[in-house]
């Protein structure tokens, strides 16, 4: 408490992330590492692309331009690699990255993290009669005027209007403090619906991730997969 009161905000939060990494994601940087790579020039390594796109969203970037800024800094880059271990490449190389990985890469480092975490039993106070309480919810991540993909959902107004999306659905592991940790993600998409008459949609998201997260999470040692407690009440 005396520490905290004598550090600016800033610093505390980052001293909290240094802290979760290392006791409770100190595989991270090792999986992150083993990710595939095509990419013919290699000056950074996956695991410093990866974290790179990482820490854009968790420390509240917003937008790579802003991050590339940061990164100018001789002060915020040496910060970064102090807090990281890592070098911070340019974002616009870490797009370049992310645009041909496979989703199911990062789904996987996901699935090793948050097994680690069950098999460690951090989460275990956090039981509701003996099992984790899962809430299981599609929501939208982009929304377009225009036809964005092959892979897009539409819907029409009343007035004609169509819009055009991608939407995902989300399992996350709740716990009563507040904390959730996303579990399984699946996108609803028309990806391989050829002159379709229906598009996807979240009850059939659903069929596929309870799949995935039974090959994914899964261990002898609980009964997450068994019991689930479902707050979208929609998808039945």
């Amino acid at each position: 408490m005396e520490e905290h009161v004598h550090q600016s905000p800033g610093k505390y939060v980052i001293g909290q992330i240094f802290k979760t990494l290392h006791q409770y994601f100190p595989s991270l940087k090792t999986h992150l590492a083993s990710l595939p790579d095509s990419r013919r020039r290699k000056q950074y390594s996956t695991q410093e692309l990866a974290m790179a796109g990482v820490c854009m969203f968790m420390l509240k970037e917003g937008s790579r331009n802003a991050f590339n800024n940061d990164r100018k800094d001789p002060v915020f880059r040496a910060n970064y690699q102090s807090v990281f271990g890592l070098d911070l490449p340019h974002l616009d190389t870490v797009d370049d990255y992310f645009r041909d990985l496979a989703t199911s890469c990062l789904e996987e480092v996901k699935a090793l993290l948050i097994r680690n975490l069950l098999r460690k039993k951090v989460l275990q106070p956090h039981k509701y009669r003996g099992c984790y309480i899962v809430a299981i919810d599609g929501t939208g991540v982009s929304t377009y005027s225009h036809k964005h993909c092959e892979y897009c959902l539409h819907k029409k107004s009343g007035s004609g209007v169509v819009t055009w999306s991608h939407n995902v659905l989300e399992a996350k592991l709740l716990t009563p403090t507040g904390l959730s940790l996303s579990i399984a993600t699946e996108w609803i998409s028309n990806e391989g619906r050829a002159n379709y008459q229906k598009q996807d949609c979240e009850q059939a998201a659903f069929k596929r991730l309870s799949i995935k997260n039974k090959e994914d999470v899964s261990t002898p040692a609980n009964n997450y997969n068994s019991r689930w407690a479902l707050s979208n009440s929609r998808l039945f």
